[in-house]
């Protein structure tokens, strides 16, 4: 018998314009001797979704939302890297800077809080984001949310601000949306004084679940062609944020909206920050037989991996390497502590 032959076309394969855009740079950065006709070829036989039908909202949830590793990002060396705090740079300007309001409470510090304030003619309030030059003269102006604003015991104005991330520095790289911030863990208190200029901000909620769908879709249609309108009218950027970045815990989470920019003197960073130092401090256990690191702890007898980096004389041989080199450690007893730790 011959084999039945279906008279249904075939589909065409499908992507989106998210992994589309990932292979695109991947390609450019790692094979240049691949011809730009033979990708071009390649890209014919692929049909990349449209994002006025599938909606950018849906691609960026994708991209958000799935295990992101190494060998699907373009520049995984740029985003890997442990983030270190912004340098700061203090402004030597000298402009017109007074509250705008009453005092609305005082931190746990005494110091009285305010909602607004007008720096140089424009208005800087809680819940909005400023720009602040960094020493790096090669990185654009840092970004923070504002959490709170208050007067310092020595008369200084000050703010209290948490760093929004450009979605081009977190592991989607180059697949991200240009207009899109990220909250983050990491915060910094400065003078008002320092503050670079105001941004067009705003935190983006909405509803959840496939009923929403439509509405979602022409809210994305709505907003890309208002971006649009105002990039070619050289209009400022409208930024926004949807979500919380972690490098630490490896990805993205919903926003804590109850715990920032209430103007509280609250800080919730603040407090993650302490509990890490209090948990990464090394101390001894009340018999002194064992110590406490990172929350965990250590007794004598207990078997501990050691970074063999740490070692000295410790032989290249007598390591230990599994799976790529991801796991590479020696294996050492705690012995009985003195006045430090042994082993």
């Amino acid at each position: 018998m011959a084999p039945v032959v279906s008279k249904r076309k075939s589909m065409q394969a499908t992507t989106t314009r998210l992994v589309s855009r990932i292979w695109g740079e991947f390609y450019s950065n790692y094979s240049p001797e691949d011809s730009l006709q033979a990708i071009g070829a390649a890209n014919e036989k692929v049909e990349v979704e449209d994002e006025g039908e599938n909606g950018e909202e849906e691609v960026e949830e994708e991209g958000e939302n799935e295990d992101v590793t190494e060998d699907t990002v373009a520049k995984p060396a740029e985003v890997q890297k442990p983030h270190t705090p912004k340098k700061i740079r203090a402004s030597s300007g000298k402009r017109e800077i007074r509250w705008d309001g009453e005092s609305l409470g005082k931190t746990s510090a005494g110091e009285p809080l305010y909602r607004q304030a007008l720096v140089g003619g424009e208005t800087v309030a809680v819940g909005g984001a400023v720009t602040l030059e960094v020493d790096d003269s090669d990185e654009l102006p840092a970004i923070y949310f504002v959490e709170d604003m208050f007067e310092s015991t020595d008369h200084c104005k000050m703010l209290h601000g948490r760093f929004l991330q450009r979605g081009s520095k977190t592991v989607l790289g180059n697949a991200s949306n240009e207009r899109e911030l990220f909250l983050t863990n990491e915060c910094t208190t400065v003078q008002l004084k320092d503050i670079k200029g105001i941004v067009d901000f705003e935190i983006r909620s909405r509803p959840w679940g496939h009923q929403y769908r439509k509405e979602n879709i022409a809210a994305d249609k709505l907003d890309r062609a208002r971006a649009l309108e105002r990039k070619a009218k050289d209009l400022p950027t409208e930024y926004y944020c949807k979500s919380l970045y972690s490098p630490e815990r490896g990805g993205f989470f919903s926003l804590p909206l109850s715990d920032i920019g209430r103007g509280s003197g609250f800080c919730n960073s603040c407090k993650i920050r302490e509990h890490k130092e209090e948990r990464s401090a090394i101390k001894l256990n009340v018999s002194k037989t064992g110590f406490f690191s990172n929350g965990i702890e250590y007794s004598a007898e207990d078997f501990v991996y050691v970074n063999p980096d740490s070692i000295d004389g410790l032989k290249e041989d007598s390591r230990t390497v599994f799976k790529s080199g991801r796991n590479i450690s020696s294996m050492f007893l705690v012995s009985p502590l003195a006045s430090g730790v042994s082993g």
